[in-house]
């Protein structure tokens, strides 16, 4: 069954919050930035955020760490329905274009290529030469892993890189040991950036005071479509809109980041107006569902409950005996073929995500994926 098909609560007011009054003619063509009301949202979370690095974002529960990409990029990141997109990537490698191929000894070449004019949010520029770096960071024994190839696994996707090149500023090189399905997953997780020329000199000091480096918190500078103007440890968060980022400027001025760590008072902040957005998995699904059940009834509605495939629940039960709970589902293949046929899995759904759609447990695809046929 799908972990959470509900994920984030929107007020619908957000849209229009801050605008002038209905009488104001003023022509989107003489209206500048400085005449109109700034356009913000704050978002709420359970996560208090200690450092940005992946160390500190490896777990998705809690809001937060959903989050990362307003103010962090990596070379790929996703699309509402899991498929890879390109950010700082100029486009996605592929066998087609010779940019991935296998080599004689069994290893996997991938090559990068970067979009040009690309820059930190302080000015300078981002080259394949930070990402180098970036390996050189998170390879390290003595640095936590982020993003793990496996569940309880401390053996991070970086640490199967045999080795990684930057040619010249636009290409980065990753020549994996062997070869990899996950070799295109470079997004933030797995494949943090930090710019060499900040962080470069720190490194090659003692690594758990290279941790406590500022940069990691107050002085944070990265890549995403918002830049760190304030950070109070645990509390809040202020971003503000990145002009230069490489998609384009966002459409919002800023955006706040508040940390509350109960789950009702966060429901309850939410329900007053003093949050906009509540994140992915920052609430326990009956809230969502109530609210969603709410605000269906409301005319015009108050807000909307957006659901989307997120991850599963699942039960190691028949891959082998030391998973099996009972050991007997792993010694007769009756027992299994009985439980699946007992077992009233609608009903289930509908218990635990009432009038949600595509909460299947018996497939992982989407209803309307073609693969699915």
């Amino acid at each position: 069954m799908r972990w959470l098909a509900v994920s984030v609560v929107l007020v619908v007011t957000v849209g229009c919050a801050n605008v002038g009054p209905a009488s104001v003619d003023r022509s989107p063509a003489v209206t500048t930035v400085a005449e109109r009301a700034p356009k913000t949202i704050t978002l709420g979370q359970l996560n208090p955020v200690k450092a940005y690095a992946p160390w500190d974002f490896g777990d998705t529960t809690g809001g937060g760490p959903l989050l990362v990409e307003i103010h962090t990029s990596s070379l790929v990141s996703q699309d509402a329905r899991g498929n890879r997109e390109s950010r700082l990537a100029a486009r996605l490698p592929s066998f087609e274009d010779g940019s991935i191929s296998l080599q004689a000894d069994g290893r996997m070449r991938v090559a990068w290529t970067l979009r040009p004019g690309i820059t930190w949010h302080d000015g300078a520029p981002f080259t394949a030469d930070d990402l180098r770096f970036s390996w050189d960071v998170l390879s390290h024994p003595e640095i936590p892993a982020g993003g793990s190839q496996t569940s309880g696994s401390q053996t991070t996707v970086v640490r199967l890189v045999e080795s990684v090149e930057a040619p010249d500023p636009l290409t980065f090189v990753v020549v994996w040991k062997r070869p990899f399905y996950q070799a295109l997953d470079m997004g933030v997780r797995n494949w943090w950036p930090f710019p060499r020329r900040l962080l470069g000199e720190a490194f090659g000091s003692e690594k758990q005071a290279f941790m406590a480096q500022p940069f990691f918190t107050s002085e944070y500078v990265h890549l995403g479509p918002f830049r760190l103007v304030e950070f109070q440890a645990g509390e809040l968060q202020v971003f503000r809109r990145f002009d230069s980022y490489m998609l384009g400027a966002a459409r919002l001025d800023s955006i706040s980041i508040r940390t509350i760590r109960d789950p009702n008072a966060l429901f309850a902040s939410f329900r007053a107006g003093a949050i906009d957005i509540v994140g992915e998995r920052a609430l326990p699904s009956q809230l969502f569902i109530q609210l969603r059940n709410e605000w269906s009834e409301s005319a015009p509605p108050e807000g909307v409950v957006v659901q989307r495939q997120y991850n599963w629940r699942n039960l190691q039960i028949q891959h082998g005996q030391q998973w099996a709970r009972p050991p007997e589902l792993a010694q007769d293949v009756r027992a299994r073929r009985g439980l699946l046929r007992v077992m009233d899995r609608p009903a289930m759904e509908e218990f635990v995500y009432p009038g949600f759609n595509d909460v299947s447990g018996d497939t992982y695809m989407l209803k309307d994926d073609p693969r699915l046929a």
